[in-house]
């Protein structure tokens, strides 16, 4: 078995901060829209009769701020493969996280100052916060994702991208179980300060503490290239590998189809606590044991077939197996449909870690020398814009659907508060689930050799 470039002890030091990346990072998606949504604009779009858009104006903190700071990934990688400093190329961009935390912290502005405020200027001010947080934030991903690639083995990508996937978990768990000990949130501020400081901290430490970069290497790769493209002949000359372009059509389908699903989130979980008799922290005695299975699975799945084999199973559960999780947690008894609930969150869980655990592994092995930012900046922009377009779609179809006629209610078992719901949240998994076949079908025109 080959081995990492870097230390065991070094890849752990490099891997945590994805913990503060991922927590700020889930947060950010899915509590603070929420948030907002309930304590500042229900109030201040009743105020001046918008109050019909307010999923849509909700969930666009998350659509334009993460459709703009896309298009800086592309630029990114780019400059992250041009950069050259005694600290590398990579490393230097790990700075930004100074500004990106702060920005960060002021999108925990509470309620009474942003109500005063009134529509638009305190949507305006969170956008803004919210946009310069994740552009920054990409920068610093960018880099990130980038430094994997550098420093890692093809044969043991799998592993470093699991060992990245596992901390990035924990972040997201850290960001799910907020709420859990934070009862009757009233302002984010104190919440923002504590894990935008904790974000901060550990990409720092992964800076100073974690592995660095071979400068050596580095000026070996400069001397084998003639000339340093531009960046538009960069990007072009990127987009004519036929692999790498259908890698990118199928990861924008596969962003798709879990956006649609993690977005709607803790909506969807609010709405059915509504008749099932849970609390949130009772889905982590499920997802935690699903989380560390999936990861378990998909490593050994990877060594006894191809890594890529192993990610069109993974797809393949998303597409013959999820469509069917329309028909649980919608009738029976409350003790059912809770086990059925369940249910529901772990397969959903165990076909987006294919995803996760994946697709960085699978774009190294693609990747070209001296293009590893350029490719992870490109790769991750396509990414990116799927998460937006995910969250439009899922603010659209709850709008239109609790206000529908009851004609469209007919997948409603249970009526209560929220007409229509039952069937928008189906029509979700049904369309997610088809994402994840087209995602399919063109991850079979990526063709390789693994390492």
């Amino acid at each position: 078995m080959s081995v990492l470039r870097i230390k065991k002890s070094d890849l752990i030091k490099l891997s945590i901060a994805n913990v503060g990346n991922m927590l700020c990072y889930m947060v950010y998606f899915f509590q603070m829209p929420a948030f907002y949504k309930e304590n500042v604009f229900q109030i201040s779009l009743s105020e001046v009769g918008l109050l019909g858009l307010l999923d849509t104006i909700s969930f666009s903190l998350i659509t334009i701020p993460f459709a703009i700071s896309a298009l800086v990934f592309i630029f990114a990688g780019y400059l992250s493969d041009k950069t050259r400093t005694r600290f590398g190329r990579r490393r230097p961009f790990l700075l930004l996280v100074i500004p990106s935390a702060i920005c960060y912290i002021l999108l925990g502005l509470p309620p009474n100052v942003l109500i005063p405020m009134g529509f638009p200027i305190n949507f305006i001010l969170l956008l803004i916060f919210g946009t310069l947080y994740a552009c920054l934030y990409r920068m610093v991903v960018c880099a990130y994702t980038a430094l994997y690639l550098d420093l890692t083995n093809p044969k043991e990508r799998m592993a470093s991208s699991i060992s990245l996937n596992l901390f990035g978990m924990i972040g997201t768990i850290g960001a799910f179980i907020i709420p859990v000990f934070v009862e009757n949130i009233t302002s984010y501020l104190p919440i923002t300060l504590t894990i935008g400081g904790l974000y901060l901290s550990l990409v720092l430490f992964a800076f100073f503490f974690g592995p660095k970069e071979d400068l050596d290497k580095i000026r070996e790769l400069d001397k084998q290239v003639a000339k340093t493209p531009t960046f538009f002949q960069s990007l072009k000359d990127s987009l004519k590998d036929k692999n790498f372009k259908f890698y990118l059509f199928a990861a924008l389908l596969l962003v798709l189809a879990y956006s649609m699903m993690t977005s709607v989130f803790i909506d969807f979980f609010n709405y059915k606590q509504s008749f099932i008799p849970i609390e949130f922290y009772q889905l982590f005695f499920v997802l935690v044991p699903t989380a560390i299975f999936a990861f378990w699975f998909y490593n050994k799945l990877s060594k006894k077939k191809t890594r890529i084999g192993s990610y069109k199973f993974g797809l393949k559960v998303g597409f013959i197996i999820q469509p069917f999780l329309i028909f649980l947690a919608v009738i029976g008894n409350p003790t059912s449909m809770m086990i059925q609930l369940f249910i529901v969150f772990a397969i959903l869980l165990f076909v987006l870690l294919a995803v996760l655990s994946f697709q960085n592994a699978i774009l190294m092995d693609i990747t070209p020398p001296n293009k590893e930012a350029t490719y992870t900046g490109i790769f991750l922009f396509i990414s990116v814009v799927g998460m937006p377009i995910a969250s439009f779609l899922v603010g659209g179809i709850n709008d239109i659907f609790r206000n529908a006629p009851s004609i469209l209610n007919f997948w409603i078992y249970r009526f209560g508060d929220y007409p229509g719901h039952d069937f928008a949240y189906a029509l979700m998994i049904l369309i997610s689930s088809l994402f994840y076949f087209l995602g399919y079908l063109l991850l079979r025109k990526v063709k390789y050799k693994e390492e």
